[in-house]
């Protein structure tokens, strides 16, 4: 695909422009591309509800996803937005103007995020309160240099995404909130190591996850591996800037493995698909090894 902003691998965290894209997913990945730097509104989803229970309820619980772009490891400059609408999910109401529309915009420089999220309708009523999550998928941990909504706020990094996530509960948006989140610049040297970090966690978790069903020992021969799909447990300046060597280490303990293991080698559709994960993952694009 082709496009003057480019795109994002949704799961490898690669990006790309103007150039067929091919990779290798598992049986539980549903792969695809995303403008990079989009603004992606999301909805959790409580365990056991039905889409039409869903969409009965208000958006009282909403996400908004920031996906990568190489300008947050570059240091650059992006902006993007994401809107969602709320409505009954059930009538035509809503073209009476009966909804409320939820909007999050920000403009990124250097580390840091400007972002604003804001609400206007009147479907939610006066008042209306939201718990509002922002997130940053294939990111060093951010912090919150300043908020308009005061002590409400929580953040954590979340392992799947790789990323931080910012947490403020019940909170009223209809007059807009801004946040001020920052990279912590101790990241700045090692942030190209991160791209495509998604994908190599993935690919190391299928990869482990076919080891420990083939019952192969934990051991030295697999500890980079393992490290590798532990990255998010591990997050520090000088662990982002070990990303390349510990991921060379990761695929030469697998491809030691695929050559003597005797389990692994009497199980030829088990090699094909670790094979195939190892073989897809390349190295980062631009990496930097910490020198100390």
């Amino acid at each position: 695909p082709s496009g003057s902003r480019g795109w994002v691998d949704r799961l490898n965290g690669g990006f790309h422009s103007g150039e067929p894209v091919t990779s290798t997913y598992g049986i539980f990945d549903v792969p695809g591309l995303v403008r990079q730097g989009a603004v992606i509104p999301m909805r959790p989803r409580p365990r056991g509800a039905s889409s039409l229970a869903r969409a009965r309820l208000p958006l009282s619980d909403l996400e908004f996803r920031v996906m990568p772009a190489q300008a947050f490891y570059t240091g650059g400059a992006m902006s993007g937005r994401g809107i969602a609408v709320d409505d009954d999910g059930v009538s035509m109401d809503f073209a009476n103007g009966n909804m409320t529309t939820f909007a999050c915009e920000y403009n990124f420089s250097d580390i840091g995020f400007d972002v604003r999220v804001s609400s206007a309708g009147a479907f939610h009523g006066p008042g209306a309160k939201t718990t509002l999550r922002l997130s940053f998928p294939q990111l060093p941990p951010l912090h919150i240099a300043a908020s308009s909504v005061g002590a409400t706020m929580a953040i954590a990094y979340d392992h799947s995404l790789l990323g931080s996530v910012v947490t403020a509960e019940r909170i009223e948006l209809a007059g807009g909130q801004t946040f001020r989140l920052e990279i912590d610049a101790a990241y700045r040297p090692a942030l190209p190591n991160l791209v495509g970090a998604l994908g190599r966690v993935r690919r190391a978790r299928y990869i482990k996850d076919a080891m420990d069903a083939a019952n192969i020992p934990y051991g030295v021969g697999r500890a980079n591996l393992t490290s590798y799909v532990l990255a998010a447990t591990h997050m520090s300046p000088e662990f982002a800037a070990s990303l390349p060597g510990l991921w060379r280490s990761a695929v030469s303990e697998v491809q030691t493995l695929l050559a003597t293991d005797q389990v692994l080698q009497g199980d030829p559709r088990r090699m094909r698909f670790i094979s195939d994960m190892v073989a897809d993952a390349g190295e980062p694009e631009q990496a930097t090894e910490l020198v100390v």
